[in-house]
């Protein structure tokens, strides 16, 4: 969602991850929320350096363990003992075995209990081969005990951690993130009812779900943390108010958690207030700050309207945002690009870059309007104090054979040095502009293809004798100029002339990552006392 206060917002660093960087020992068994690809390659990287490991699911791991390890070729008879654990509910771990019997028909899976304990649960395995050979094999099931958000006391799956032997409890990205989420909405000062019109919970992992063979069954740990996250809340709430458990008729407001798949581990919190205005009626509707956006400023710069137009997608689903957007402000020079790109498209066709006047729109003050109305019109209406502006230079070596090899005016565009960012300020916007610039870079950074793109081609052209700064790994460029009718103009800089598919691909969706990085970051800037539309 756009509007509404930010009450949280974390990222969280992959478990794997740290562990491929920092494990040390012979042998490892892991326990993890993540999915088994990533899991397989964790083992792959620990192998490297040198540590034999086993990455397991600490999410239903009878099942992955069938679905991963056990030979099930030629399986006839799978006796299992369920633990029991006495702060478990009766048949929980007989529970967490559905839809085995359904993915192996050819096998007779024969379920007991075994006996209560309080030690770590682990299932006891049996298994008769059509050959005759007879397996035991046990299949741990980290869990840890704990009072739950009814005030209860629960056994939930964790992470865990066996390094040459040695048994610890590991708190993984997925348990840390839902965790902070719930203490951060239990520590925040609601009031009385209703505490909020929405409570959005936008959520991002990087798991992706895997269909079972069997209906419509998943392992989905996305849909797992929406179901916990939500009725945790749920279980919260009435004893945040004094109501007894399972109270139905609380009316706090409309809990919403979004999980989606996404780069990396990620929550962001926010609240939208009810409207309690006495007019009553209306459709509440807190506007965010608003924003311009526009691309195709010079024409041959093509992966700027596609990002603007897909940023604008994803920005008009959001409750409350306010920007507006031109994806084509050079529509003749776009004309002319497409033209001359029939015959050469992997040319950069600079002779599209300027209108069909043969001026830059950025320096056009005087009649005829024209394009440049749109700009215009745009801030009129808005009121804005940001304008996102898309550009692009040349994804290959730019130069003048005949007159001189480097381009005149533009030397320090000859050689591709990655994405970046231009930010242009009025005077007395300095800091604003900069901690924006910060902020936008911050968010990028954590988007690791496109790191590991201005990563190569920042070496590459520092071999050749570009030497630009780039702190973080992403030039940036604040420079003061009063003259745009906005006080804080952020431009884009992607190599994109010249591409095509994939890495076109590729530089749309940096753009449309920078446009909602700018809007995101530009609702939080500390503007002062400065005056916001």
């Amino acid at each position: 969602m756009g509007g509404g206060e930010l009450l949280f917002q974390a990222d969280y660093p992959a478990t794997l991850d740290r562990l491929c960087r920092d494990l040390t020992c012979a042998r490892a068994e892991i326990w993890s929320f993540d999915d088994a690809p990533t899991r397989r390659a964790a083992e792959q990287a620990l192998a490297a350096r040198g540590v034999r490991a086993r990455c397991r699911s600490a999410y239903k791991p009878l099942l992955h363990a069938f679905l991963e390890e056990i030979q099930t070729e030629g399986l006839a008879v799978a006796e299992i003992a369920c633990p029991r654990h006495p702060q478990a509910v009766p048949g929980r771990f007989l529970l967490e075995a559905y839809p085995l019997p359904a993915l192996f028909p050819l096998t007779d899976f024969r379920f007991s209990e075994g006996r209560e304990s309080e030690a770590m649960p682990v299932y006891r395995l049996r298994l008769g081969y059509a050959s005759g050979e007879v397996r035991h094999a046990t299949v741990p099931a980290p869990n840890r005990p704990h009072r739950d958000h009814a005030g209860g006391m629960a056994l939930s799956p964790c992470g865990w951690l066996i390094r040459d032997g040695l048994a610890e409890a590991l708190e993984t990205d997925y348990e840390a993130l839902f965790h902070d989420t719930m203490r951060a909405i239990a520590a925040a000062p609601w009031s009385g009812e209703p505490c909020f019109q929405e409570l959005n919970i936008a959520v991002t992992l990087p798991v992706r779900d895997q269909s079972l063979d069997w209906g419509a069954e998943a392992v989905s740990l996305a849909e797992a943390l929406h179901e916990d996250l939500y009725f945790s809340l749920i279980e919260h709430f009435p004893r945040r108010f004094g109501r007894p458990s399972g109270d139905r008729s609380l009316r706090v407001g409309q809990i919403v958690p979004e999980i989606r798949h996404g780069p990396r581990h990620a929550v962001r919190v926010r609240v939208r207030d009810w409207d309690r205005s006495p007019a009553g009626g209306a459709r509440w509707q807190r506007l965010d700050r608003a924003v311009m956006i526009s691309a195709g400023q010079h024409a041959n710069e093509v992966s700027g309207p596609v990002g603007a137009l897909r940023a604008a997608q994803e920005l008009a689903r959001r409750e409350g945002a306010h920007f507006t957007l031109c994806p084509l402000e050079n529509p003749d020079g776009y004309a002319l690009r497409q033209r001359l790109a029939g015959a050469a498209p992997r040319h950069m066709l600079h002779a599209a870059r300027y209108t069909a006047l043969g001026d830059d729109l950025e320096h056009r003050h005087e009649p005829p309007e024209a394009e440049r109305g749109i700009r215009d019109q745009a801030l009129r209406l808005s009121g804005a104090l940001l304008h996102v502006s898309l550009h692009g230079y040349p994804a290959h070596e730019w130069t003048r054979p005949l007159s001189g090899y480097v381009p005149r005016g533009f030397r320090d565009w000859t050689l591709p040095r990655g994405f970046f960012l231009i930010l242009r300020h009025h005077p007395g916007w300095a800091r604003p502009a900069a901690l924006l610039a910060e902020a936008v870079i911050a968010r990028l950074a954590r988007l690791p293809d496109l790191a590991a793109f201005n990563t190569a081609q920042l070496a590459l052209a520092r071999r050749h004798g570009v030497v630009p700064q780039a702190p973080g790994g992403f030039v940036r460029i604040i420079v003061e100029d009063a003259r745009p009718p906005v006080p804080l103009v952020l431009v884009t800089e992607y190599p994109d002339e010249t591409l095509l598919g994939a890495p076109f691909a590729a530089a749309h969706e940096a753009q449309r990552s920078a446009v909602i990085a700018a809007y995101d970051a530009f609702q939080e800037l500390d503007l002062g006392d400065r005056p916001v539309a």
